[in-house]
């Protein structure tokens, strides 16, 4: 049986990493962020940007107000990476985290 599906791969793409290690510099050392229990982002490169899908347990904090927090961040990785970013924010209890 024949399944027309995108392979997902366990290999990172250069540009997924160096996105990634920016990432996880930027919710460690942030503090308002660090609150947020964040788990580390899942990254794909598409063709017309990166999806990064971020999970926390309290993604308003995560987000700012009026957006401003990703926002900066979006444009960080906007001009730093040369790729456009587009966030997906989960919302996780307490118990996932621990996992």
């Amino acid at each position: 049986m024949e399944v027309n599906c995108k392979m997902v791969t366990s290999e990172i793409t250069a540009l997924e990493q160096r996105i990634q290690n920016y990432l996880d510099n930027k919710f460690e050392f942030n503090t308002n962020i660090a609150k947020c229990e964040v788990i580390p982002a899942e990254l794909d490169e598409q063709k017309n940007g990166i999806r990064v899908l971020i999970r926390a347990y309290r993604p308003g904090v995560l987000i700012g107000r009026k957006g401003g927090n990703i926002m900066r961040i979006a444009k960080k990785i906007e001009t730093e990476f040369q790729t456009y970013p587009m966030f997906a924010v989960q919302s996780v209890d307490l118990m996932e985290m621990k996992q």
